[in-house]
């Protein structure tokens, strides 16, 4: 029987995570084109119903909003309630890996059920009955559940009696995900800003105002790195155990601009406070009032930085830039009485709002040389530029959320904050001059490094 209608369920599914699972997406849009797709988060934000809503369309028919499962329980077995109750699924794929999450969606009507939880305890599929080794799965999100679509061609072709082959679905989701960056989500309205550049199109870019605010910085940007490099750095983090500190960041941007580099600081709403600290912390003398005149007192090593500083203003090097806060405040501008608030959707937090920048995000990276940034969302929607990416990893594990850009470097440390900034320095470094690795190569790597590790733990390494 063909499978007519899909269902995919997550534990939520914040932007972060959606952009990592597109080309899961992609690849079972290309094996399914006739099937209706739709994905759930649970009880959970679900980016596909809302960020990522305007470009998503034509892979994903329907995102469920939170509790369109019904609120999902184990209850929900011996109470005969029964979650999105007059709907069938010919197939459900569920992603979570908690075994309980799994059986809440046992009562929902379908034909075959794909699980890995509890060793796949639920599931009327398995890897075995594929002839799929488990251990040969790559553990990065992007590409460790494209097995489960030749699972779930394997069943349909058991069904219709039909002969069965794999169809590598790697291969088929990188081609459709670069066929669609391109196309589908492209918006009409920042292309004109941003030239030939691809990007999301966004709520944030509906106004005139917006896009035209987004076409001046782009300029500027343009403008500085034509005599200087200019990297950026995305400083924040929803998650305050994947913050690197920002005194670690202000080190690497003073080190960067001793070597003849430009920096933009790309903050989003819950960091725009950082602003003053970082513009006074990083100022040319060249733009300060004479402090240096009524201040003699300084150290040897304070008057090294400062000679330093204005050999740089010399230079002609500009100071910090903050390209996310002027194309917002730009816009805001021409709304009198508007509040970067008043642009949020109602219900949302600041930071996942598809209000405050999607596109200008990745717009604003893909002029930059290289970019340095914790693991974040704001790191996987920079990754959508393509702009090479130094990424620093310590609660999570980078070879399941590397991202997904050109090229990159992972620096890990358990200890966040233990990563040195002379090493994120020399990252930076190499990306410009074209080193660094792409995904498939650190998951080779990863792999080879995993399967020689003496270490019980088996931690990821800096690469």
């Amino acid at each position: 029987m063909a499978i007519e209608s899909l269902l995919v369920a997550t534990n939520g599914l914040p932007i972060g995570d959606a952009i990592r699972h597109l080309p899961f997406a992609f690849a079972l849009r290309a094996a399914f084109p006739r099937s209706w797709i739709a994905w759930s988060g649970g009880d959970k934000w679900n980016a596909y119903g809302d960020a990522l809503a305007p470009s998503i369309g034509t892979v994903i028919d329907e995102a469920i909003p939170p509790g369109g499962l019904n609120r999902a329980r184990v209850g929900h077995l011996f109470t005969g309630a029964r979650p999105l109750r007059h709907r069938h699924f010919d197939a459900v794929i569920d992603l979570q890996k908690v075994g309980w999450r799994t059986l809440a969606l046992a009562p929902i009507s379908r034909h075959v059920l794909l699980a890995p939880a509890w060793n796949w305890a639920f599931s009327d599929v398995t890897p075995a009955q594929v002839g799929i080794d488990q251990k040969s799965v790559p553990r990065h999100i992007a590409h460790c559940h494209h097995y489960l679509i030749d699972m779930l061609l394997y069943w349909e072709r058991l069904r219709a009696d039909r002969p069965y082959s794999p169809i590598s679905p790697e291969n088929v989701a990188q081609g459709f995900h670069q066929a669609l960056m391109s196309a589908a989500l492209s918006s009409p309205a920042l292309s004109s800003a941003v030239e030939s550049s691809p990007a999301l199109s966004s709520a944030a870019l509906s106004s005139a105002a917006a896009t035209e605010s987004l076409a001046s910085v782009l300029g500027t940007l343009r403008d500085v790195s034509a005599s200087f490099p200019v990297i950026g750095i995305i400083p924040g983090s929803r998650d305050p155990r994947r913050q690197w500190p920002l005194e670690h960041y202000l080190t690497v941007a003073r080190r960067l601009r001793a070597e003849g580099y430009a920096i933009a600081f790309l903050l989003g709403p819950n960091e725009a406070s950082w602003q003053a600290t970082i513009a006074e912390a990083l100022t040319l003398p060249s733009h300060k009032a004479n402090e240096a005149d009524e201040t003699n007192e300084a150290n040897d090593e304070n008057k090294a930085e400062q000679a330093e500083q204005a050999e740089q203003a010399e230079q002609g090097q500009p100071e910090v830039l903050f390209p996310l806060q002027q194309t917002r405040h730009d816009a805001d501008s021409h709304r009198p009485g508007a509040s970067h608030e008043a642009l949020l959707p109602q219900g949302l937090a600041p930071s996942t709002s598809a209000a405050y920048g999607i596109s200008e995000t990745v717009a604003v990276a893909q002029t930059l040389s290289a970019i340095v940034t914790a693991d974040s969302g704001g790191m996987n929607i920079a990754a959508l530029s393509g702009t090479p990416m130094v990424a620093l990893f310590g609660p999570t594990d980078p070879r399941k959320s590397a991202p997904q850009t050109s090229r990159f470097h992972i620096c890990y440390n358990k200890v966040l904050a233990d990563i040195r900034p002379d090493t994120v320095v020399d990252r930076l470094i190499d990306l410009c001059g074209g080193g660094g690795m792409t995904l498939e190569e650190y998951n080779t790597a990863s792999q080879l490094h995993t399967a020689a590790s003496q270490s019980p733990t088996r931690e990821p390494v800096t690469l």
